[in-house]
């Protein structure tokens, strides 16, 4: 078993030695992991110290015991917590956590809160139920994927609790099965109109699947917010209760679009229309698109917006991945029955390096580099370049900026670069910025680049 992070075994140190000795008092951590929420509560009775972990509905968890010193505690019979012995002859430091026979290594701290109104902890309660609903929602497979026994399915249910109490409950098909009858009545009949601003839809189903960590990314409803370049969307969240300031409420059981988080999908990744939403709310979307996202203010909305941005590159790319490789009349079809490749290799398997005759360029052209740009509908590869203006070493890594040289009246959708390392893999540029034929990409982290190991790869949908 796997011991826990040094600074969790840290944070429990000084979490029970704040509890004073000789007298009753007791002190909780909230917690976080895989997603739920547990409280942790340690109890000073004189010189002895009991634990006890509770989930998220305050039930004590069944299965938790401490390993300290080699020797393992468990609640004794008929009690919740478990008592930790004399105090003085505790190493505080040598506490070991364990759920159900697993270490909980991935246990995050959440910071204290400060005193809250019963209403205010009703919230902050109600907040937390959305975000296990909704890391559920966004990285669990379907029941159906679990019950196929497969070594990733396993893999997720030995990690997963929610997973794993799903598929103990005898009656885990039929609840599924409700809760599925019970939210498609709620949904108007699907649609598959023109794509107009102001529509959600679903995503296609075959952009879900394993991903290379063990989680099965699963598609957001997303709102339609211009055809410009392709289509630009941004996620629906249906958790209310976690809608910040730059959010906007749908109305109608839809929950919240995401202003903040645009991406780029092709025409090809839409599934099905639900419904349109006003005018009013669109603009309103757009409005707050171009406003600045605040800094988040708590741990929980920094991880739904981590959560979030992950699931919009994601879909992003596979979107593209797929789009190209189901539509290409010049690349043989990739297997995309399972996303465990990196991005970055399937770019490589998309763009290939180009041909010598392909990347030639004239003699007194010192400053360009090969250019592989899809276009769609065409559904074709051409060969172009783009000329670099800048290349930047600092101490935060490479920045390059430079321009597209691609044919006139064409607008690039999205724009991909990457490093051909020989010695190492391939790194991705983290962040790449376009503005019409201008762009920037940043390498974080690295010291140099050279020109010739730059690659570059433009997509255009719709032109």
């Amino acid at each position: 078993m796997l011991k826990l992070k040094l600074d969790f075994n840290s944070a429990l140190s000084e979490f029970l030695g704040r509890l004073p000795s000789g007298s009753i008092a007791t002190q909780e951590l909230d917690l976080v992991y895989n997603g739920r929420s547990y409280r942790l509560t340690a109890v000073s009775r004189g010189k002895t110290h009991r634990l006890a972990l509770r989930d998220e509905w305050g039930e004590a968890c069944p299965g938790f015991e401490v390993v300290c010193i080699g020797d393992r505690l468990v609640p004794e019979e008929g009690e919740e917590s478990i008592d930790l012995g004399d105090r003085s002859r505790l190493d505080l430091t040598s506490l070991h956590l364990y759920l159900e026979g697993r270490s909980l290594g991935w246990l995050q701290i959440v910071p204290e809160m400060p005193r809250l109104t019963p209403a205010e902890k009703d919230f902050a309660f109600e907040q937390r139920r959305a975000w296990q609903t909704l890391y559920q929602m966004r990285t669990c497979p379907p029941l159906e994927v679990l019950r196929q026994g497969s070594e990733e399915a396993e893999e997720h249910i030995s990690a997963c609790p929610s997973c794993k109490e799903l598929l103990s409950s005898e009656k885990g098909d039929e609840a599924w099965a409700d809760l599925a009858r019970k939210l498609a009545s709620n949904l108007p009949s699907p649609r598959t109109p023109p794509v107009r601003p102001g529509q959600i839809w679903t995503l296609r189903n075959d952009l879900e699947g394993w991903d290379a960590v063990g989680l099965y990314p699963r598609t957001p409803l997303v709102l339609v917010l211009s055809m410009i370049g392709g289509i630009q969307v941004a996620p629906v969240c249906p958790e209310t209760s976690l809608a910040g300031e730059r959010d906007v409420l749908l109305g109608e059981g839809f929950g919240f679009a995401e202003s903040w988080n645009r991406f780029t999908l092709p025409p090809s990744s839409l599934r099905e229309c639900l419904r349109t939403i006003e005018n009013a709310r669109l603009q309103e979307v757009l409005k707050q698109a171009d406003e600045t996202l605040p800094e988040s203010t708590t741990d929980l909305r920094r991880a739904f917006e981590n959560l979030e941005r992950h699931a919009a590159d994601t879909f992003e790319k596979r979107a593209l991945a797929w789009d190209i490789a189901h539509t290409s009349k010049e690349i043989k079809r990739l297997d995309l029955s399972h996303w465990k490749n990196t991005f970055l290799e399937t770019l490589r398997a998309l763009f290939p390096v180009p041909s010598v005759g392909e990347a030639a360029v004239a003699a007194d052209d010192t400053r360009s580099i090969p250019l592989q740009f899809f276009r769609s509908p065409l559904h074709q590869i051409e060969h172009c370049r783009a000329s670099l203006t800048d290349l930047r070493s600092g101490r935060e890594g490479v920045h390059v900026t430079g321009k597209l040289l691609l044919p006139e009246g064409v607008i690039p959708s999205l724009l991909y670069g990457w490093i051909k390392q020989a010695d190492g893999d391939d790194v991705e540029a983290t962040r790449a910025d376009m503005a019409e034929h201008y762009f920037s990409l940043d390498f974080p982290g690295l010291e140099n680049l050279d020109e010739k190991d730059l690659r570059l790869a433009a997509v255009c949908y719709g032109g």
